[in-house]
């Protein structure tokens, strides 16, 4: 008879530990399921935002700019080339199939590195009443088309020379920013836009901005 109850106790401890771990298993498994599926689901959110994010870079992608030596001459017989006026040329090319808008084009030097959280007015020991000189403004650049224009700068000289940073709004309303390292920078709406000039002391509406020569043809 205790041999009986030895046995029937050891078997329902050894059905007690068989459950036991296959409760382990099963947990086990369960939280491997949902650490997958923590994981997969992370990466597609991140997926996802790098989709939005190349989605919205669309547009801004196939703009570019770059300094030229050889302007139309037309556009270099109305640089100003009076004492102290540098003209620097730059060209423009939308290849998107849609407009962009609001460009501001700026002249930095050439060892700024800008970016947009480190951007400032190009030359320091300039006053902001000279800012003016170192923009160009464009109301709008049309598809498929190049725009030649050009800024005042310091010219060449101790080891540098005047380079562009740029900022355009796409037909999306968002405003992007190229420094002139390259990168593409999100700037956003056009109330970040406000900001980032009043931080770096550019009166946006100032309007000799505005009355900068520039020519505009087909690519």
């Amino acid at each position: 008879m205790q041999l009986i109850q030895y046995m029937l106790a050891n078997h329902v401890f050894e059905s007690i530990l068989a459950f036991i771990t296959l409760c382990g298993i099963i947990f086990n498994i369960w939280l491997g399921f949902r650490t997958l599926t923590a994981e997969l689901t992370k990466q597609n959110i991140e997926l996802n935002a790098q989709r939005q994010s190349l989605l919205e870079q669309d547009q801004a992608n196939k703009v570019a700019l770059w300094r030229t030596y050889n302007p139309l001459p037309s556009l270099k017989e109305q640089a100003d080339l009076g004492e102290g006026n540098i003209p620097a040329f730059y060209e423009i090319h939308n290849n998107s199939t849609l407009p962009i808008f609001d460009i501001f084009v700026i002249a930095v030097s050439s060892k700024s590195g800008s970016r947009l959280d480190n951007f400032f007015m190009p030359y320091s020991n300039s006053s902001p009443e000279d800012y003016f000189k170192y923009i160009s403004y464009l109301k709008i650049v049309a598809p498929q088309h190049r725009v030649q224009g050009f800024v005042y700068g310091h010219g060449t000289g101790m080891g540098e020379t005047d380079d562009f940073v740029y900022i355009f709004r796409d037909t999306r309303g968002i405003v992007w920013f190229r420094g002139n390292t390259g990168f593409l920078e999100k700037i956003g709406s056009q109330s970040d836009l406000y900001t980032l000039m009043d931080r770096v002391k550019i009166n946006i509406h100032d309007p000799r901005f505005f009355s900068r020569p520039s020519i505009m043809e087909p690519i």
